[in-house]
């Protein structure tokens, strides 16, 4: 019963271990910049229709901040019918500080949308749709959402495959998906911490329209997300080896919506070796040939000098190339920043 809670959750929802009053496994599900993130998207293009959210997400905010998030974005909060229930539907948040932040449904609501369903592997919080996403999905859940949002779920399910043909399919044409996964310092958090190449791949693979990938930098006060710092990717020119000392947490955010013609579950090739392969494919063997990286110098070095002074060396070299040359390895990884949320 314990790994049934885990496969299904989000981060910071859904799962056992984070739902447990001494667990500091809550810091996720949508705080402030995630929410700030939902809004802008919807004032982009207006969320309609349903809403399907895997796991319950815990909204880290109150209703009076998620109107003044709104607000900011330039979008007029809808006023709530009265006696609303605007409260948490977080069990493990009663008798908390967080018991009086709101609900998922009512910021949802507040957007316009009034049919906001959770799917869970378990109803221990209330969802509507208890269903594990490592299985095929079901027929009645076919095309069943226009958004869905992915607070941090898929890291939880062992069958990433399985469980993204899932959510293609829960996808009505037009529909929207929306991921913020762990791409690093979250070790242990799930099975998995996800490259933004993954997601990239996938849905152009599967012909997904306008999607977009991005890198969130994570500042954390309290155990709680409170800052993000995003970078967007493009998608057909994906940095190699996006190495980063920084100590902070990265997330992966991927926005893609279904199209008439988008497939479901076909596996990609990494696009850094579907580019190579196609260059590759229109070379001869004489450019191949030319184009071998000549190495020499370093093997020379490398010979000739004591091993201590040529690691050193080329420790040095690491550290001051980035300040000369501007590598694109390095923070920001030859990103553009887009914005920051807080």
């Amino acid at each position: 019963m314990f790994f049934r809670f885990v496969q299904g959750c989000s981060i910071g929802t859904g799962c056992l271990v984070c739902a447990m009053p001494w667990s500091k496994g809550r810091e996720m599900g949508l705080p402030k910049p995630a929410l700030q993130l939902l809004a802008l998207e919807h004032k982009r293009k207006a969320f309609e229709g349903t809403v399907v959210t895997l796991g319950r997400q815990c909204v880290y905010a109150t209703l009076s901040e998620c109107e003044e998030i709104l607000s900011g974005a330039g979008i007029a909060p809808r006023e709530l019918p009265d006696h609303y229930e605007t409260q948490t539907q977080i069990p493990s948040w009663r008798g908390t500080r967080r018991e009086r932040n709101t609900s998922d449904r009512a910021f949802f609501s507040l957007l316009g949308i009034d049919d906001c369903i959770a799917l869970d592997c378990n109803d221990f919080e209330h969802a509507e749709i208890v269903f594990d996403l490592n299985n095929p999905l079901e027929d009645q859940l076919h095309s069943r959402a226009d958004i869905l949002v992915d607070g941090g779920t898929l890291e939880h399910v062992f069958d990433v495959r399985q469980a993204l043909a899932n959510v293609s399919l829960m996808l009505r044409p037009g529909g929207r998906v929306i991921h913020m996964s762990p791409a690093n310092n979250f070790a242990n958090h799930g099975f998995y911490q996800f490259s933004p190449t993954l997601y990239a791949d996938y849905y152009r693979a599967n012909r997904f329209e306008n999607v977009r990938v991005f890198v969130i930098e994570d500042r954390v006060r309290r155990g709680e997300s409170v800052v993000w710092d995003i970078f967007e990717l493009d998608t057909l020119h994906q940095p190699l080896m996006m190495t980063s000392a920084s100590s902070r947490r990265m997330l992966t955010l991927c926005i893609a919506e279904k199209g008439k013609a988008s497939t479901i579950g076909i596996p990609p090739i990494q696009s850094l070796y579907e580019i190579e392969f196609e260059k590759i494919a229109n070379r001869s063997s004489d450019d191949l040939s030319s184009q071998q990286p000549k190495l020499w110098f370093n093997r020379l070095a490398k010979r000739l000098m004591p091993g201590s002074c040529y690691f050193a060396l080329r420790s040095l070299w690491s550290r001051c190339r980035p300040h000369i040359f501007g590598d694109p390895t390095q923070k920001p990884w030859g990103l553009k920043h887009w914005k920051t949320l807080r």
